[in-house]
């Protein structure tokens, strides 16, 4: 029976170490690019309520505002891209999904400016991808516990323009991660996912600031 016992424990001892050696190489892949670091530059900037960093120019009132621009978010920056991501539609996503987020708390959020009202003051949102990572789908299905998680960083700029010209008001710094899904789950789908919430993250804290 012993012997029995002990041929069983190693076939499971070296299913497991199959397991790890197989994944080694994807958690050495994705090990360097898992840390959000959204790059506010303002030295007053500070951690806020599912925000990474932000700051706002004291005694603007953000939420204020009835027209938003929201421009492109740059790409060229960030880390962690593959192959397989195609970061200029990511950036659109985002846009897209910024505008509706707006639009849906009455905002009049627009893509163009020519869709503002003519000499309205008006903010702009745009910013910068840091990271743009789809982890690895067979590392969350083997080993999970966060590994191989998708994470999506990215820092908004906010800046004002009315009658006194334009001027830099907020930096917005929020990232979204995502690890589980059924069988590790679609790195695209993570990354949609998080996309969603990061537009839901930054439209908020311009609606309630």
């Amino acid at each position: 029976m012993k012997s029995k016992t002990r041929k069983i424990n190693s076939m499971k001892n070296m299913k497991l170490l199959a397991l790890v050696s197989l994944a080694l190489p994807f958690m050495a892949g994705c090990a360097t690019s898992v840390i959000p670091t959204s790059y506010v530059e303002h030295p007053s900037a500070g951690g806020a309520q599912d925000m990474n960093l932000c700051w706002v120019e004291p005694g603007v009132k953000l939420s204020s505002f009835s027209n938003i621009l929201v421009e492109s978010f740059a790409t060229q920056a960030a880390v962690g891209v593959t192959p397989a991501i195609t970061p200029a539609v990511l950036s659109a996503q985002l846009r897209d999904l910024l505008v509706a987020e707006l639009k849906a708390k009455g905002k009049n959020a627009v893509k163009d400016k020519l869709d503002l009202p003519t000499g309205a003051p008006y903010l702009v949102i745009k910013g910068n991808f840091a990271q743009i990572n789809p982890g690895k789908r067979a590392v969350r299905y083997m080993i999970g516990f966060g590994a191989g998680r998708a994470l999506v960083d990215v820092e908004s700029k906010v800046t004002e323009t009315g009658t006194g010209g334009t001027k830099l008001v907020a930096e917005l710094g929020a990232s979204a991660t995502k690890s589980m899904g059924v069988w590790g789950g679609s790195s695209d789908k993570f990354l949609d996912d998080c996309l969603v919430r990061i537009s839901r993250l930054i439209s908020q804290y311009v609606l309630s600031n």
